[in-house]
């Protein structure tokens, strides 16, 4: 009777949590209209190593924004690329002066992988505003107009953007949900004040904020250095943070090409959200619980757990067809990985809590940490 009672309790706090997160998405109005489209100086910095297989349509998704030429310049930064990265982008940029090749070779300060990579772009443009991508990345037309609009006035320093995995496959279309579920967790809470983190792949920085902390040679190397950058500008200056929740700057990556690698990336988050501050700690571990708890209604009795997974399913349901109409986003595949959702929460917070604990090196892009 106890463990049926903190089940309910537990699982009942959760229905609240994630009810208060689809008010707050439902209610949120921050979209750009096209009487705030500005043309600001803007450059684009796109760090790659080893992307032969997507540098090529990202850099085609760039080339056909929807903002000025005049007023966009695009950074490209090869990582000492061992395969045919160079000759990809040195091929489709050669008639396009607005687009940059950089190889990185050198390492700026103590930094290394994607922050040295950012760092070193940085310093090669005087643009009012940084926007960061990376090579595995599609962004719409109107990416650009989208994010840089969003600095419509002078407090704003970051800009958040949306990003989902491409739906391919059962296990890649799980992950697409699993990615739009909790950014929009990301953007419920900054919606109150309560800013998470910003998403590496999809963001927009005032360019003196950057330089207001130093840049990225200022702050300690981080695997995750779009957090690290999120953070450091948000405590040192008074520049605020705000994300734009609409398909106009909604962007398509692809997923992890096996578990292994999928649970690298995971691993190299959870060892970048060590840095998080407490109250973010307290929020996931409550949502670890939830799992637990879901776990432990399987000895009450098989019903009961069938009857709680359903409850929860319902409640992730209703929050997901909110993030699916906000974003104007709805792919069929979606329509069964929905049902199953829960389950795939329930299997991937205790197959990571063990992985992040085993003494393994996180290995990215071909090298270790």
């Amino acid at each position: 009777m106890i463990l049926y009672t903190f089940v309910l309790l537990v699982l009942g706090l959760y229905a609240v949590q994630i009810f208060v997160y689809t008010l707050i998405l439902l209610f949120d109005r921050r979209k750009i209209s096209e009487n705030n489209i500005v043309s600001k100086k803007t450059a684009i910095l796109v760090a790659c190593r080893n992307e032969e297989k997507n540098i090529l349509a990202c850099l085609q998704s760039l080339h056909a924004q929807d903002y000025p030429m005049t007023h966009l310049e695009i950074w490209i930064g090869d990582d000492d690329s061992s395969d045919n990265t160079a000759q990809i982008i040195q091929y489709f940029i050669h008639d396009k002066p607005h687009f940059h090749y950089v190889k990185i070779t050198q390492k700026l300060a103590h930094l290394k992988a994607k922050q040295n990579v950012l760092a070193q772009l940085a310093h090669k443009t005087n643009a009012e505003i940084l926007l960061i991508t990376d090579a595995d990345i599609i962004t719409p037309k109107t990416w650009v107009k989208t994010m840089v609009s969003a600095f419509d006035n002078e407090k704003t320093g970051i800009v958040c953007g949306t990003t989902y995995i491409l739906p391919k496959g059962f296990f890649s279309t799980l992950q697409s949900i699993d990615w739009l579920f909790y950014m929009g967790i990301a953007k419920s809470n900054m919606n109150i004040g309560f800013p998470i983190t910003a998403v590496g792949n999809n963001m927009a920085i005032r360019t003196d904020a950057y330089k207001k902390i130093g840049g990225y040679e200022s702050i300690a190397f981080s695997i995750t250095e779009d957090y690290k950058l999120f953070k450091e500008i948000l405590k040192q200056t008074k520049y605020n943070a705000k994300w734009i929740y609409c398909s106009q700057n909604t962007n398509i990556t692809y997923s992890t090409s096996s578990l292994l690698e999928w649970l690298h990336q995971r691993k190299r988050w959870l060892k970048g959200g060590l840095e998080l501050p407490l109250s973010v700690w307290i929020l996931m571990l409550f949502n670890v619980c939830v799992e637990l708890f879901l776990y432990a209604s399987m000895a009450v009795n098989m019903s009961f757990f069938l009857s709680v997974l359903f409850a929860k399913t319902i409640v992730n349901s209703i929050f997901l067809c909110v993030i699916f109409a906000k974003l104007n986003l709805w792919k069929k595949a979606w329509i069964w990985s929905i049902g199953l959702y829960a389950l795939y929460q329930m299997w991937l917070i205790p197959v990571l809590f063990i992985y992040f604990l085993l003494p393994f090196k996180i290995k990215w892009k071909e090298r270790t940490y």
